[in-house]
């Protein structure tokens, strides 16, 4: 088995896997996102993305943050993500999908 080598810039893979996965940017689709710490991979993700052209939402339920505390991530919601995306919880995802 081939041993892993070192990380490596590829600043085009994304765009790349962005256009094959989930296609151009549209004011009619959206991304949810969902990942493990609300303040480091999910806030860089969803920033990318926003600036990208690309609409997304973070689902409350699906994310955490460092500490773990529903006040932590409340406060999170509420004042740094609205600036790139917007809070969505399980019922309207649910509601939303037919």
């Amino acid at each position: 088995m081939a041993q892993p080598g070192a990380p490596y810039p590829a600043p085009h893979a994304f765009s790349e896997w962005l256009s094959a996965v989930i296609g151009p940017p549209t004011q009619k689709a959206e991304i949810v996102i969902v990942g493990l710490m609300l303040e480091i991979c999910v806030l860089a993700t969803l920033q990318e993305l926003y600036h990208r052209g690309y609409r997304a939402k973070v689902l409350f339920e699906g994310v955490d943050t460092y500490a773990g505390s529903v006040e932590q991530k409340q406060v999170l919601f509420e004042t740094l993500f609205p600036f790139w995306g917007q809070a969505l919880d399980w019922r309207a995802l649910c509601g939303s999908v037919k």
